[in-house]
């Protein structure tokens, strides 16, 4: 029997195989490798892939030495790797952080040792903006949009040094170059940098750097560098710099606005220009901590130089000018002391401007003014103006006395404080206030300002202006409240507008020098006295030393007295208007007479606001420059007003605004009342009060005027040289217009008042001249000056006449007035020229001529009239047709004195009867004035009976006194049959029958009877011609026209 087996077991064959496993792993590796080698030896290169949400573009990586790494862009915009965690993020302290960034940059360096080149062209980070990162394995290039830099980074283990080649910030317009070494383990930082200040870099961008290592400073001239060195540990800094000399400062902007001091910021970029500065010293030490900006002022120590130094104040006002200027800063205090400082040729020697520190608080401001010759001009007033110290005057010549201290102190809140004390004395100077030139004597002026009273006195012995006042003038103004108070003794005041108003200029045509012909140059003086002003009256009057002697000098009237006489010139229709006078009136008796006028003003909150109270004056300029000019009432002015006067305006307001968005409108409103101008509502009532409100266009030389009434009823227009006045559904008084006391009217509508009659021959040559004028004034195109005047549904009154109008016109233009009227079918017209007028109406119905005659005289048929007015006489001649007179009283007493005298039975016709007498055409002259009414060569042509005469109405005791002869065609035997009484008949040669009937006693029932004596026939008629002498010269006249 064979022995069992035994089996065992092969380890070396398991080892053998674990071999041959880690023989083909490496060999696998080695051969990877060497392939990985060879890939990266060759390069690897992607056009593009996604991690992610980091997009690659242009993948390039290679191996030599080193690695190479190339990116073409690397786009990070949509990740949130540099968003912050504001849940998880840990406050840490300063040594903490910087414990962080040195690792993190030992890191980083650690990382960049094995890379030859690294090269990323482009990175998107999540803001949007491009970054740049080139490396050659000895310096950094990084670029971004404000800045770039060239940069080296050393890691000696102990230390490490950055040297910075070349770092630009754009925007600052800064070079850099220098180092910083940090000792890692004293955790110490040391810096050397010079900063260089190259205007160019802000014309570069990341497009430009492929010139990154060849752009230089562009500046041909000494370079602006700063030098500054320092070490710190992160808890306190230590700083020294200088500098070169520089030609500007605004690169320094940025790091001063830190400070957070305005005051300091506007010192240094705005109000100091210079030709040079130099930063000779400057010394800090700060700690780095919370109160770094408390600590700040005092640590600095710095001295500069400053060359050719202009110092404004503010940028509206001239500057300060300085051949040098030091400034030393040390122990919260800067310094500035000026070298020969000037002023608008004001000498400032020993001047100096100090600012109190820290920066947190403003200047504080020490002036010493004193001069014996010097102009308070608009230089120096802005200057004050700087510092609160408003000057409302100025002066343009004559020396002034100044003597001023002046100490300006802000608070904590930098509010200037000032305190000015001194005086300013003149004998004689030209001030301005307002924008006005006023002439001085003896001024003196004295200045308190302070903290609680700032006040300015002004009084002047004399003041003048221009030639509308002279005064003893005190005025007191408080510049802590803004107002003032003005108080003029007056001399003389005369505001006319001659004076007021500057001459405008006139074309070439109107220059009399241009013509040698004595009618042109007699039309252009004639066109420049209508052009002028000097004739209208003065605004407002004021004469105390002549109305003082006069009074010496007159017979006193009590004011009772006073006010008598003043009625009985406004209301005596006795009175003749051309013994009113507006300069009797202005300072005549019954008037307080002023010596002082006091002027009240406010100029708070960029407005102004002066009143004079006694003529209730306002004016008012608010802070947007709108104007209001307000006479509140016109009453308390119009004593003094020669132009109130001239325009018979005695009480209301007025009111003008202007608003500073339209300064070329004038928007006016008034409210007159007590008006006596002869213009009546349809109830009969006086037009005495009116409102009217409208607009003054000054953007023309001259103004354009248009005014209203709300209801359009009344209004105004003035036009070039023509004026507008339109009326409807009022009446005039055509009586009280031709003898008006109101001095507009009188001097319009009165011209015998004011010239002597002419005679035919000079009336001819004024006619021509006139035409004359009128052709030139077309041939130059100049607007002529005409008073236009329009009326719709209007009646006119004129004595005891009443005529009615649909629409009237009444134009004046070169002292000659022509009136035209309608109603219904009829048209009148008036001319009136040479002292006297010249009357045509035509085509007026008998409804006319009952209106006027308030009584029902005629029934149907058509008028017409044609006179002439002179010396207060209407005399003329009046044609009718087709018309039956219908006056009943004188009818019937015709007809009663026909039916008792049989032989006059052949005169009871159907042509005169109960119904009228009929008029188949007729006419006769009259002659009118207030008192008389005066008929002669009466000739009707009834239908069966004509008549013939004369007469008169005499209207002071209401009674006629009329001779008519009557007439009708008769057969023999209608005679013969007819006629029991011979003696009342006459036969004529044409075979009519005549008789004579006289007419008289009073108007509202006169007697006829029947005569034929001589002496009775004739009565009426000389009557006529006592009353109108001369008849003779009259009749020629009318018959001439």
């Amino acid at each position: 029997m064979k022995a069992k087996e035994t089996t065992t077991t092969k380890p070396p064959k398991k080892k053998q195989r674990s071999l041959q496993r880690l023989f083909v792993f490496c060999g696998v590796i080695i051969i990877l490798s060497f392939f990985g080698y060879k890939i990266l030896n060759e390069g690897i290169y992607h056009k593009g892939f996604v991690v992610g949400k980091i997009k690659v573009e242009g993948f390039y990586l290679k191996l030599e030495n080193k690695f190479i790494l190339e990116v073409d862009r690397i786009d990070l915009s949509e990740t949130s790797l540099f968003a912050q965690d504001s849940q998880t993020s840990i406050e840490r302290s300063s040594e903490d952080v910087l414990d962080s960034v040195v690792s993190a940059a030992q890191s980083i360096l650690f990382v960049l040792s094995y890379f030859e080149k690294l090269n990323l062209y482009s990175v998107i980070f999540p803001d949007k903006t491009e970054r740049r990162l080139l490396y050659d394995g000895m310096s950094y290039a990084l670029y971004a949009p404000d800045f770039e830099a060239l940069l080296s980074i050393q890691n000696l283990h102990s230390k490490i040094i950055l040297g910075v080649q070349t770092l630009r910030f754009f925007d600052l317009s800064l070079e850099c170059d220098g180092y910083l070494e940090y000792y890692v383990s004293k955790k110490n930082l040391d810096f050397a940098l010079t900063l260089t200040h190259n205007p160019i870099l802000k014309t570069l961008r990341k497009d430009d750097i492929q010139n990154f290592h060849i752009q230089q400073n562009p500046e041909s001239q000494t370079p602006t560098k700063l030098n500054i060195h320092g070490t710190t540990n992160f808890k306190h800094l230590n700083v020294v710099a200088s500098s070169s000399v520089w030609r500007n400062i605004q690169f320094l902007e940025s790091y001063i606005k830190l400070l957070h001091n305005k005051e300091l910021e506007s010192w240094l970029f705005e109000k100091i220009k210079f030709r040079s500065f130099e930063l000779t010293s400057f010394d800090m030490q700060i700690p780095l901590n919370k109160d770094i900006f408390f600590h700040l002022n005092r640590s600095i120590k710095a001295n500069a130089i400053l060359k050719d130094v202009k110092v404004s104040l503010d940028s509206n006002i001239a500057p300060i000018n300085a051949r040098e200027v030091a400034l030393n800063m040390r122990d919260d205090v800067l310094d500035i002391a000026f070298t020969k400082p000037s002023y608008v040729g004001y000498d400032l020697t020993n001047s100096k401007v100090r600012l109190k520190l820290p920066f947190s608080k403003p200047l504080e401001v020490f002036v010493s003014l004193h001069s014996k010759e010097i102009n308070l001009d608009k230089a120096l007033l802005d200057l004050l103006e700087v510092y609160e110290i408003p000057v409302p005057v100025m002066t343009q010549d004559g020396a002034l006395k100044v003597g001023v201290e002046i100490h300006l102190k802000a608070d904590k809140f930098g509010d200037l404080h000032p305190n000015v004390q001194g005086e300013i004395s003149s004998k004689e100077s030209t001030i301005v206030f307002l924008g006005q030139k006023i002439k001085v004597y003896d001024l003196l002026t004295s200045i308190a300002i302070s903290s609680k009273h700032q006040t300015i006195n002004i009084e002047a012995k004399n003041l003048e202006y221009q030639d509308l006042l002279s005064a003893h003038t005190k005025m007191d103004i408080d510049l802590l409240k803004q107002n003032f108070l003005l108080k003029l003794d007056v001399k003389t005041l005369d505001l006319a507008p001659s004076k007021i108003f500057k001459s405008q200029t006139l074309p070439p045509e109107l220059d009399v020098e241009t013509t040698d012909d004595p009618m042109v140059r007699r039309i252009i003086q004639a066109i420049v006295e209508q052009d002028s002003i000097e004739n209208i009256p003065s605004i407002l009057t004021l004469n105390t030393v002549s109305a003082k002697t006069n009074s010496m000098q007159a017979t006193t009237h009590s004011p009772q007295e006073s006010i008598a006489i003043s009625q009985q010139l406004e209301e005596s229709p006795q009175i003749q208007p051309e013994a009113i006078e507006v300069e009797d009136i202005t300072q005549g008796d019954g008037v307080d007479l002023l010596d002082t006028i006091e002027v009240v003003g406010n100029f708070a909150d960029e407005s102004l606001e002066i009143s004079i109270p006694q003529f209730s004056l306002v004016f008012e300029q608010d802070s947007e420059q709108n104007i209001e000019v307000g006479m509140k009432n016109i009453h308390a002015i119009y004593p003094y007003s020669p132009l109130l006067q001239y325009y018979g305006i005695s009480e209301g307001s007025l009111v003008l605004t202007q608003d500073s968005l339209n300064e070329h409108e004038i928007f006016i409103s008034a409210n007159l009342n007590n008006l006596t101008y002869p213009i009546y509502r349809k109830d009969k009532t006086r037009l005495s009060s009116l409102a009217m409100e409208g607009i003054i266009d000054i953007s023309k030389p001259k103004p354009k005027i248009e005014l209203s009434t709300q209801d359009k009823k009344f209004s105004l227009r003035k036009h070039e040289n023509t004026m507008f006045f339109v009326l409807d559904s009022y009446d005039v008084n055509l009586d009280e217009l031709l003898s008006s006391t109101i001095p507009a009217l009188h001097e319009s509508f009165n011209q015998e008042s004011q010239y002597k009659e002419l005679s035919p021959q000079e009336i001819a040559q004024h006619n021509k001249f006139i035409a004359q004028k009128r052709k030139y004034e077309q041939e130059i195109n100049y607007p002529p000056h005409i008073l236009y005047l329009e009326a719709n549904n209007m009646q006119v009154y004129f004595g005891h006449y009443t005529i009615p109008t649909d629409s009237a016109t009444i134009t004046l233009r070169d002292e000659i007035v022509n009136m035209n009227a309608s109603y219904g079918n009829g048209i009148a017209n008036v001319d009136v020229a040479n002292h006297q007028a010249k009357v045509a109406i035509d085509n007026f119905s008998a409804d006319f001529i009952n209106k006027v005659m308030q009584k029902r005289l005629f029934e149907d048929g058509l008028f017409e009239l044609s006179g002439i007015f002179k010396g207060g006489v209407l005399q003329g001649k009046i044609h009718m047709q087709n018309t039956i007179f219908k006056e009943f009283v004188l009818i019937q007493n015709i007809l009663a004195l026909i039916d008792a005298i049989p032989s006059l039975v052949v005169f009871r016709k159907p042509g005169l009867n109960d119904d009228g007498y009929e008029i188949k055409n007729g006419s006769f002259m009259f002659w009118l004035n207030d008192e008389y009414l005066g008929l002669d060569e009466i000739d009707f042509v009834g239908t069966a009976i004509d008549i013939s005469g004369n007469g008169l109405v005499d209207f002071k005791s209401d009674t006629l006194n009329l001779l008519l002869q009557a007439s009708t065609m008769k057969t023999l035997s209608d005679i013969i049959s007819s006629i029991p009484i011979v003696g009342f008949l006459i036969l004529g040669d044409e075979g009519k029958i005549t008789t004579n009937i006289v007419v008289s006693g009073e108007l509202s029932n006169p007697k006829t009877e029947v005569s034929l004596l001589e002496d009775v026939v004739t009565a009426p008629f000389k009557i006529l011609r006592r009353v109108f002498t001369p008849l003779d010269s009259i009749v020629d006249a009318l018959q001439d026209k």
